[in-house]
């Protein structure tokens, strides 16, 4: 696992405290040109405010008008770029990795960073909903970091403060944590295909949370509870529903999926056979975990 790189730390870094976090990730290469519009597409007509006006594969990140976000993304993949990155005057950030096919590869991803106070817990979950039906993802979350969970994020190596004063903080789920351990249960997460069959598709929807939504026929949406600010305002709460819920897929699946502090990080979890079984490690017993 040592061969696995890791991404560069995403610009996406600011106080854990006021930000909310959407993560997608997909096991296939994500086309800057046509996904990239589809993307832009959803936010404009649902996020309208969280639209960027800069963009681009480097900083500085020049300024662009809505009507040219397709050219530049269409000229970020002719040129070969890897990433792509937006921002607003509002302090909303984003970032595309497209992943990486063949040996060892990488799941692309989405990742949008959102200022709590200046968004729309509504309208952020409608997109997030949206994002998944429409790229069907192997795992996605949305999330606010509270206090508790900044330690969680450091321990299982999804988060990290970029600075002395402990003020700006990165949170980020790759492959390199997926092919090792499930990080955690998030206020709103979806496990796609390789979850469902590993831990079990019958599980999965008899989660003990708020809400449980079949996506298509592979892929299920777990939210905690009704509101995401639960996750400050009652996070005893929250973490009672999420432990109880972690517990009851491991449980059920016969095997221990989730990252547990307890246990370290180098403890031998189930984990599903991502990329044809390119990382199954050895870790899944078939026909064993339903």
């Amino acid at each position: 696992m040592s061969s696995i790189p890791r991404r560069r730390p995403s610009h996406c870094s600011l106080d854990s405290m006021r930000d909310i976090f959407l993560e997608v990730l997909l096991p296939r290469v994500f086309d800057l040109h046509q996904d990239g519009e589809i993307l832009f597409s959803e936010i404009r007509a649902l996020l309208p405010e969280h639209f960027p006006d800069r963009l681009g594969s480097a900083e500085p990140l020049k300024r662009i008008e809505p009507e040219h976000v397709a050219e530049v993304l269409g000229y970020c993949q002719r040129q070969g770029q890897k990433s792509v990155d937006w921002k607003r005057a509002n302090r909303s950030l984003g970032r595309i990795f497209i992943g990486r096919s063949g040996i060892k590869p990488l799941h692309a991803s989405i990742k949008m960073v959102f200022p709590r106070k200046k968004s729309d817990p509504t309208s952020l979950v409608a997109l997030f909903d949206r994002l998944c039906k429409l790229f069907a993802p192997d795992f996605a979350c949305l999330h606010y970091m509270a206090e508790a969970d900044v330690q969680t994020a450091r321990e299982n190596g999804t988060g990290n403060f970029l600075d002395v004063a402990r003020t700006k903080f990165n949170f980020n789920v790759t492959t390199h944590q997926l092919i090792k351990y499930l990080p955690d249960l998030y206020w709103a997460t979806v496990l796609g295909a390789p979850y469902t069959e590993l831990l079990g598709i019958d599980n999965v929807v008899t989660a003990p949370v708020h809400r449980v939504e079949a996506l298509g026929p592979s892929a299920v949406y777990l939210q905690l509870t009704g509101s995401l600010d639960d996750l400050q305002d009652n996070f005893d709460g929250a973490q009672a529903i999420r432990q109880a819920a972690k517990l009851h897929l491991n449980t059920n699946a016969k095997c221990c999926a989730f990252f547990d502090s307890s246990l370290g990080v180098d403890y031998p979890y189930c984990i599903p056979s991502f990329f044809e079984g390119q990382y199954a490690l050895g870790r899944v017993v078939p026909n064993a975990l339903h």
